[in-house]
């Protein structure tokens, strides 16, 4: 009886539910524990990321995988035409109003992986290969000039090609540059910018300074091979968190680079896109610019800096502007969730997608 009201007193002073609750965090952390660990073990032997890894490991297909379907559709469906004697590649996919999706400097279409499948149940979405990138042929510089201008008007005939009367564009730093030379020269082939960290004004960041002003990226490349090594290295300045990227993401971000003739158009594209007294020149024309506008741009870009953002922003008078946290110069790679979402509700005019709780 002694021992019965001793318990008692103890059961008094400790609550049941705060043994149980002890216990409880101990079991969660060792689930924890275990989980990741399996899932470290997995992704050594499959060279992926953790967070890749514990997301198989429960059978759970995360939105960002997307990009598994998306590499399988091109695989399928990639489709190429015939420009001024070269061939340049695209991949189109759904229907409805079109959005044309228009990849950075060292990019090609494989940087909307995590994008184009979510779009594509929304709207008719091309994603091209600009020349002298992706699966589109490297001319050389002698047959085409690798500058904005040039490029842009390539952008304008594969629409002509495809029979597209006015599109929503979508563009990745000089992606954004190609876009808003399209926008300024034929408005009414335009009905919505999405710019995600244009390449525009001229800008001191860290890829420039490793390059130099004078010639840009040129002397850089051109005293470097180009391999897997030289492209990761690239691709690693380009991202704030590089756990984001798996060995397949790399593999196809720098497999454009290898190929005959890559790197000649890449070093001309540099020549452009890196002469300050160029940025300088063609930004200012954009001035006015009304056609419907979203800016979205990594508070870490290190590339393009921030401070690239509130200048267009000031400049385009029918804008809004977003920055992401924790971000870097690809956020359609790096977020690409709160980025579909935001594009989705922009060019459906609210009717799609959410906006961004960071607003």
């Amino acid at each position: 009886m002694v021992l019965w009201n001793e318990y008692l007193v103890i059961v008094e002073v400790i609550p049941l539910r705060r043994v149980l609750w002890t216990h409880a965090w101990r079991a969660v952390l060792f689930c924890a524990l275990f989980s990741g660990g399996c899932a470290w073990q997995r992704g050594r032997a499959d060279k992926k990321t953790l967070r890749q890894s514990v997301y198989e490991l429960w059978k759970t297909k995360p939105h960002w995988t997307r990009y598994i379907d998306f590499h399988k559709y091109v695989n399928e469906h990639k489709q190429f035409i015939q420009i001024n004697g070269f061939r340049l590649c695209y991949v189109e996919k759904g229907q409805g109003e079109c959005v044309i999706l228009l990849h950075g400097l060292f990019g090609s279409k494989n940087v909307w992986r995590s994008n184009f499948m979510t779009l594509a149940e929304h709207f008719r979405t091309v994603a091209i290969d600009e020349p002298g990138a992706g699966d589109s042929d490297n001319p050389h510089q002698s047959v085409y000039r690798y500058n904005p201008e040039h490029l842009a008007k390539t952008t304008l005939e594969v629409m002509d090609r495809l029979n597209i009367k006015e599109a929503h564009l979508v563009g990745n730093s000089l992606g954004g540059m190609i876009a808003l030379q399209i926008a300024r020269d034929h408005p009414k082939r335009v009905k919505s910018l999405v710019l995600i960290a244009p390449a525009v004004w001229d800008y001191y960041g860290k890829i420039v300074k490793a390059g130099g002003l004078a010639f840009g990226f040129g002397p850089a490349l051109a005293t470097a091979r180009p391999t897997a090594e030289f492209g990761n290295a690239l691709l690693n300045d380009t991202v704030y968190n590089q756990d984001v990227l798996t060995e397949a993401d790399r593999y196809y971000a720098v497999k454009s680079l290898m190929q005959n003739g890559a790197r000649n158009a890449l070093i001309e594209k540099s020549r452009e896109l890196f002469n300050g007294d160029y940025l300088r020149k063609v930004s200012k024309t954009f001035t006015g610019l009304r056609t419907r506008t979203l800016i979205l741009w990594g508070e870490k870009d290190t590339v393009l800096p921030p401070l690239i953002a509130h200048r267009l922003y000031e400049q385009l008078p029918n804008s809004e502007i977003l920055f992401i946290p924790f971000c870097g110069h690809h956020p359609q790679e790096e977020v690409p969730r709160i980025v579909n979402e935001e594009v989705l509700w922009f060019i459906s005019g609210g009717k799609l997608g959410q906006r961004c709780k960071m607003r």
